[in-house]
Protein backbone atom coordinates (compact mmCIF):
# COMPACT_ATOMS: atom_id res chain seq x y z
CA UNK A 1 0.00 0.00 0.00
CA UNK A 2 2.73 2.85 -1.07
CA UNK A 3 2.17 6.40 -0.58
CA UNK A 4 4.09 9.31 -2.28
CA UNK A 5 3.15 12.17 -0.31
CA UNK A 6 3.53 13.25 3.70
CA UNK A 7 0.13 14.43 4.28
CA UNK A 8 -2.38 11.32 2.67
CA UNK A 9 -3.99 8.68 3.96
CA UNK A 10 -4.78 5.18 1.94
CA UNK A 11 -8.19 3.58 2.52
CA UNK A 12 -8.80 0.29 1.50
CA UNK A 13 -12.56 -1.57 1.34
CA UNK A 14 -12.92 -5.74 1.03
CA UNK A 15 -16.15 -6.63 0.04
CA UNK A 16 -18.10 -9.74 0.00
CA UNK A 17 -16.95 -12.92 -1.49
CA UNK A 18 -20.29 -13.34 -3.32
CA UNK A 19 -19.50 -9.87 -4.93
CA UNK A 20 -16.21 -11.13 -5.99
CA UNK A 21 -14.71 -8.60 -3.52
CA UNK A 22 -15.88 -5.82 -5.29
CA UNK A 23 -17.54 -3.25 -2.57
CA UNK A 24 -21.00 -2.04 -3.00
CA UNK A 25 -21.91 1.98 -3.99
CA UNK A 26 -23.76 2.53 -0.90
CA UNK A 27 -20.87 0.97 1.73
CA UNK A 28 -18.26 2.88 -0.25
CA UNK A 29 -20.00 6.35 -0.34
CA UNK A 30 -21.59 5.43 3.72
CA UNK A 31 -17.72 5.02 5.02
CA UNK A 32 -16.22 7.90 3.32
CA UNK A 33 -18.95 10.05 4.77
CA UNK A 34 -17.56 8.62 8.14
CA UNK A 35 -14.13 8.73 8.03
CA UNK A 36 -14.71 12.59 6.60
CA UNK A 37 -16.76 13.15 9.72
CA UNK A 38 -14.15 11.31 11.86
CA UNK A 39 -11.40 13.38 10.25
CA UNK A 40 -13.02 16.91 10.63
CA UNK A 41 -14.09 16.59 14.36
CA UNK A 42 -10.37 15.80 15.01
CA UNK A 43 -9.50 18.54 13.22
CA UNK A 44 -12.27 20.80 15.41
CA UNK A 45 -10.47 19.17 18.42
CA UNK A 46 -6.98 19.83 17.44
CA UNK A 47 -7.59 23.80 15.86
CA UNK A 48 -10.32 24.28 18.86
CA UNK A 49 -12.29 26.10 15.56
CA UNK A 50 -16.32 25.42 15.06
CA UNK A 51 -15.14 24.29 11.37
CA UNK A 52 -12.62 22.20 9.85
CA UNK A 53 -9.68 23.80 8.70
CA UNK A 54 -8.79 21.24 6.18
CA UNK A 55 -10.18 19.96 2.95
CA UNK A 56 -9.60 16.22 1.26
CA UNK A 57 -9.15 15.42 -2.33
CA UNK A 58 -8.76 12.15 -4.22
CA UNK A 59 -5.56 11.53 -5.23
CA UNK A 60 -5.35 7.98 -6.33
CA UNK A 61 -8.71 5.34 -6.86
CA UNK A 62 -8.03 1.63 -7.29
CA UNK A 63 -10.44 -1.09 -8.52
CA UNK A 64 -10.95 -4.57 -7.10
CA UNK A 65 -10.75 -3.79 -3.20
CA UNK A 66 -11.55 -0.39 -3.21
CA UNK A 67 -8.56 1.96 -2.59
CA UNK A 68 -8.14 5.67 -2.55
CA UNK A 69 -5.79 7.64 -1.43
CA UNK A 70 -7.20 10.89 0.09
CA UNK A 71 -4.61 14.31 0.71
CA UNK A 72 -5.23 16.47 3.49
CA UNK A 73 -5.13 20.43 2.45
CA UNK A 74 -5.25 23.16 4.51
CA UNK A 75 -7.46 26.07 3.90
CA UNK A 76 -4.83 28.30 5.69
CA UNK A 77 -1.34 27.41 4.23
CA UNK A 78 0.03 29.44 7.69
CA UNK A 79 -2.48 26.89 9.74
CA UNK A 80 -1.48 23.72 8.58
CA UNK A 81 -2.37 21.00 10.84
CA UNK A 82 -3.06 18.40 8.33
CA UNK A 83 -0.42 15.77 9.00
CA UNK A 84 -1.47 16.25 13.05
CA UNK A 85 -5.04 15.38 11.82
CA UNK A 86 -3.98 12.39 10.06
CA UNK A 87 -1.45 10.69 12.74
CA UNK A 88 -4.91 11.41 15.30
CA UNK A 89 -6.73 9.51 13.21
CA UNK A 90 -4.35 6.37 12.64
CA UNK A 91 -3.69 6.66 16.53
CA UNK A 92 -7.08 6.84 17.80
CA UNK A 93 -7.62 3.50 16.05
CA UNK A 94 -4.25 1.96 17.11
CA UNK A 95 -5.51 2.91 20.82
CA UNK A 96 -9.32 1.97 20.64
CA UNK A 97 -8.14 -1.75 19.54
CA UNK A 98 -6.31 -1.32 22.84
CA UNK A 99 -9.34 -0.63 24.86
CA UNK A 100 -8.26 2.74 25.37
CA UNK A 101 -8.48 6.66 23.52
CA UNK A 102 -6.65 9.58 24.04
CA UNK A 103 -7.26 12.11 26.71
CA UNK A 104 -8.18 15.01 24.02
CA UNK A 105 -11.21 12.78 22.52
CA UNK A 106 -14.44 13.37 23.88
CA UNK A 107 -16.85 10.74 23.59
CA UNK A 108 -18.78 13.20 20.91
CA UNK A 109 -15.62 12.15 18.82
CA UNK A 110 -15.46 8.93 19.86
CA UNK A 111 -18.99 8.12 18.31
CA UNK A 112 -17.76 9.10 15.01
CA UNK A 113 -14.84 6.89 15.42
CA UNK A 114 -17.53 4.08 15.81
CA UNK A 115 -19.24 4.88 12.85
CA UNK A 116 -16.25 4.12 10.50
CA UNK A 117 -17.11 0.25 11.45
CA UNK A 118 -20.93 0.70 10.33
CA UNK A 119 -20.30 -0.94 7.38
CA UNK A 120 -19.60 -4.77 8.90
CA UNK A 121 -22.71 -6.31 9.33
CA UNK A 122 -23.62 -5.49 5.17
CA UNK A 123 -21.09 -6.29 2.15
CA UNK A 124 -17.93 -5.07 3.53
CA UNK A 125 -15.77 -7.93 5.23
CA UNK A 126 -12.37 -5.75 5.72
CA UNK A 127 -11.44 -1.80 6.45
CA UNK A 128 -7.44 -0.57 6.56
CA UNK A 129 -5.99 2.53 6.67
CA UNK A 130 -2.63 3.01 6.20
CA UNK A 131 -0.70 6.47 6.91
CA UNK A 132 3.72 6.75 6.30
CA UNK A 133 4.33 3.22 6.47
CA UNK A 134 1.75 2.19 9.23
CA UNK A 135 -1.49 0.10 8.61
CA UNK A 136 -4.33 -0.26 10.60
CA UNK A 137 -6.86 -3.04 9.74
CA UNK A 138 -10.79 -2.67 11.99
CA UNK A 139 -12.97 -5.71 12.45
CA UNK A 140 -16.55 -6.20 13.31
CA UNK A 141 -15.77 -5.84 16.94
CA UNK A 142 -14.66 -2.01 16.38
CA UNK A 143 -17.99 -0.58 16.93
CA UNK A 144 -18.17 -2.30 19.85
CA UNK A 145 -14.78 -1.56 21.29
CA UNK A 146 -15.57 2.33 21.42
CA UNK A 147 -18.99 2.17 22.98
CA UNK A 148 -17.07 0.29 26.15
CA UNK A 149 -14.47 2.80 26.78
CA UNK A 150 -16.98 5.94 25.69
CA UNK A 151 -18.81 3.91 28.77
CA UNK A 152 -22.71 4.11 30.24
CA UNK A 153 -24.43 7.51 31.11
CA UNK A 154 -23.62 8.64 34.72
CA UNK A 155 -26.64 10.63 35.56
CA UNK A 156 -26.92 14.00 38.47
CA UNK A 157 -29.61 16.16 39.23
CA UNK A 158 -29.43 19.65 37.64
CA UNK A 159 -30.49 22.17 35.16
CA UNK A 160 -29.79 23.48 31.66
CA UNK A 161 -30.76 26.80 30.05
CA UNK A 162 -30.59 27.38 26.24
CA UNK A 163 -32.47 28.05 23.11
CA UNK A 164 -35.10 24.89 22.22
CA UNK A 165 -34.37 23.41 18.79
CA UNK A 166 -34.88 20.53 16.74
CA UNK A 167 -38.13 19.04 18.28
CA UNK A 168 -39.43 15.62 17.56
CA UNK A 169 -42.58 14.45 18.55
CA UNK A 170 -42.99 11.82 16.03
CA UNK A 171 -43.86 8.50 17.12
CA UNK A 172 -43.58 9.55 21.01
CA UNK A 173 -39.85 10.30 20.43
CA UNK A 174 -40.28 13.39 22.30
CA UNK A 175 -37.00 14.87 21.55
CA UNK A 176 -35.88 18.41 21.47
CA UNK A 177 -31.93 19.97 21.55
CA UNK A 178 -31.11 22.65 23.67
CA UNK A 179 -28.54 25.24 22.51
CA UNK A 180 -26.84 26.69 25.60
CA UNK A 181 -24.93 29.80 25.54
CA UNK A 182 -22.17 28.50 28.20
CA UNK A 183 -20.66 24.65 28.63
CA UNK A 184 -21.89 22.12 26.00
CA UNK A 185 -22.23 22.89 22.26
CA UNK A 186 -25.80 21.45 22.41
CA UNK A 187 -27.59 18.94 24.89
CA UNK A 188 -30.31 16.42 23.99
CA UNK A 189 -33.65 16.22 25.88
CA UNK A 190 -35.69 13.61 25.75
CA UNK A 191 -39.20 14.45 27.91
CA UNK A 192 -42.33 12.94 29.17
CA UNK A 193 -45.89 12.94 27.05
CA UNK A 194 -47.42 15.18 29.41
CA UNK A 195 -44.75 18.42 28.99
CA UNK A 196 -45.27 18.23 24.77
CA UNK A 197 -47.46 21.08 25.10
CA UNK A 198 -44.95 22.77 26.79
CA UNK A 199 -42.10 21.99 24.59
CA UNK A 200 -43.64 23.04 21.77
CA UNK A 201 -44.78 26.22 23.35
CA UNK A 202 -40.57 26.69 24.01
CA UNK A 203 -39.76 26.05 20.36
CA UNK A 204 -36.97 29.00 19.06
CA UNK A 205 -37.17 30.17 22.42
CA UNK A 206 -34.93 30.68 25.51
CA UNK A 207 -35.88 28.02 28.37
CA UNK A 208 -34.93 26.24 31.34
CA UNK A 209 -35.29 22.84 32.08
CA UNK A 210 -35.01 20.48 35.16
CA UNK A 211 -34.41 17.03 35.13
CA UNK A 212 -31.25 14.05 35.53
CA UNK A 213 -28.61 15.03 33.64
CA UNK A 214 -26.57 12.54 31.24
CA UNK A 215 -22.88 12.62 31.00
CA UNK A 216 -20.38 10.56 30.02
CA UNK A 217 -16.86 9.56 31.72
CA UNK A 218 -14.84 11.44 29.81
CA UNK A 219 -17.17 14.47 29.44
CA UNK A 220 -16.84 17.48 31.42
CA UNK A 221 -20.80 18.57 30.74
CA UNK A 222 -23.94 16.99 29.70
CA UNK A 223 -24.72 15.17 26.82
CA UNK A 224 -28.43 14.73 27.32
CA UNK A 225 -31.21 15.29 30.12
CA UNK A 226 -34.10 13.71 31.59
CA UNK A 227 -36.68 16.21 31.43
CA UNK A 228 -38.85 16.57 34.33
CA UNK A 229 -39.87 19.96 34.03
CA UNK A 230 -39.55 23.16 31.15
CA UNK A 231 -39.89 26.89 31.69
CA UNK A 232 -40.15 28.75 28.71
CA UNK A 233 -38.45 32.45 29.66
CA UNK A 234 -39.81 35.72 28.02
CA UNK A 235 -38.84 37.37 24.70
CA UNK A 236 -36.55 40.26 25.61
CA UNK A 237 -39.40 42.54 23.81
CA UNK A 238 -41.73 41.67 26.61
CA UNK A 239 -39.24 42.06 29.54
CA UNK A 240 -39.73 45.82 31.21
CA UNK A 241 -37.22 48.76 30.44
CA UNK A 242 -35.08 50.26 32.90
CA UNK A 243 -38.03 52.95 32.20
CA UNK A 244 -41.12 50.55 33.19
CA UNK A 245 -39.08 50.46 36.58
CA UNK A 246 -39.51 54.00 37.11
CA UNK A 247 -41.82 55.09 39.87
CA UNK A 248 -42.38 51.18 40.99
CA UNK A 249 -41.51 51.35 44.81
CA UNK A 250 -43.22 54.85 45.72
CA UNK A 251 -42.22 55.86 49.19
CA UNK A 252 -39.33 53.18 49.39
CA UNK A 253 -36.82 56.31 50.41
CA UNK A 254 -39.62 57.84 53.15
CA UNK A 255 -39.02 61.32 53.53
CA UNK A 256 -35.50 61.63 51.79
CA UNK A 257 -34.94 62.62 48.49
CA UNK A 258 -33.70 59.90 45.97
CA UNK A 259 -29.80 61.42 46.27
CA UNK A 260 -30.03 61.62 50.31
CA UNK A 261 -31.74 58.44 50.15
CA UNK A 262 -28.52 57.10 47.96
CA UNK A 263 -26.33 59.33 49.96
CA UNK A 264 -27.00 57.58 53.52
CA UNK A 265 -26.74 53.66 52.45
CA UNK A 266 -23.27 54.88 50.96
CA UNK A 267 -22.12 56.47 54.27
CA UNK A 268 -24.01 53.45 56.32
CA UNK A 269 -21.15 50.94 54.19
CA UNK A 270 -18.04 53.14 55.02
Amino acid sequence: MPETKQNTLLIQLEGAVQDGGNVRLNDFIDELVSVKDTLNGIDQSVAKTSVPTTEYRIIDLKHGSAELTLEAIPKDKNDDITATVLDKFVVGIQQIQQGTAPEEFDSALLERFGKIGWVFGRKVTGISFARNGTRVTIGKTFTSQVRVIIGEDQLAEGSVDGTLDQINIHQERNIFVIYPTVGPTQVRCHFPPELKGKAIEGLGKYVGVNGKLRYKQRDQFPNAINVSEIEVHPDESELPSIFDLRGIAKGATGDLSSEAFVRKIRNANT
